[in-house]
C-alpha cells in the first residue's frame, strides 16, 4: 500500500498513547488480536495511527509503517528489560517521574512491572511513523493532554487511579 490511496488504509487505534504516536516515542503495540486477523498484517504496511476508534470520534493522527509481521510474544520475555519495554510502548514519554515518592516506582513503569507479571501472549506490532499530521502533534502534546492519557491508560490496565497508587507507596 501506498502513500497514494491513504483512503484505503487500515487503521490502529492508539488511545491514550496517542501522544507518544505523535511525538515519535511509540514504536510498538500490544493488541490481543484473533490470529486470523494478525495475519492481515504484513511487514511494510501503511496504515493510520488513530487517537481512538473510528466510531467514537478517532481522528488520523499519523500514518505508520509496519515493521515486522505481527507475533505473538509473553511478555515474560521482558522480565529483565522492563526499562526498554517501557520505552518501546511510548510510556516513558507519557509518565511523569515526580509523581511518586522517591522510594516508589513511578505509575507508568510500576504499571509496566504489573502488566509483565500477568504472563499475558498479545500480539507484537512493531511499527515506525512515516507521516505525522502536525496539526495533530501540537494538539496531542499538551501537557493537559499527556496528563489525562497518562491517568487513564494507569487506570484502563490497573483498575486504581494514579492518585491512589501514590497513597499506596507513600
Amino acid at each position: 500500500m501506498t502513500l497514494e490511496h491513504p483512503e484505503k488504509l487500515k487503521a490502529i487505534s492508539f488511545a491514550w498513547t496517542t501522544p507518544s504516536v505523535v511525538a515519535e516515542r511509540k514504536r510498538h503495540t500490544r493488541r490481543f488480536w484473533k490470529p486470523h486477523y494478525a495475519k492481515r498484517w504484513h511487514k511494510g504496511d501503511l496504515a493510520w495511527a488513530l487517537s481512538r476508534q473510528y466510531q467514537y470520534g478517532g481522528e488520523r493522527v499519523a500514518i505508520i509503517e509496519i515493521q515486522e509481521e505481527p507475533y505473538e510474544e509473553n511478555l515474560k520475555v521482558w522480565d529483565k528489560r522492563e526499562e526498554e519495554f517501557y520505552e518501546l510502548e511510548g510510556f516513558g514519554f507519557l509518565d511523569d517521574k515526580k509523581i511518586a515518592p522517591a522510594n516508589a516506582l513511578s505509575p507508568l513503569m510500576q504499571m509496566t512491572h504489573w502488566w509483565l507479571d500477568t504472563c499475558e501472549s498479545p500480539f507484537v506490532v512493531e511499527f515506525k511513523p512515516r507521516k505525522i499530521d502536525e496539526e495533530m502533534r501540537e494538539k496531542y502534546t499538551q501537557p493537559e493532554v499527556i496528563k489525562n492519557c497518562r491517568e487513564n491508560l494507569f487506570k484502563s490496565l490497573t483498575d486504581m487511579t494514579i492518585e491512589e497508587y501514590v497513597k499506596a507507596v507513600a
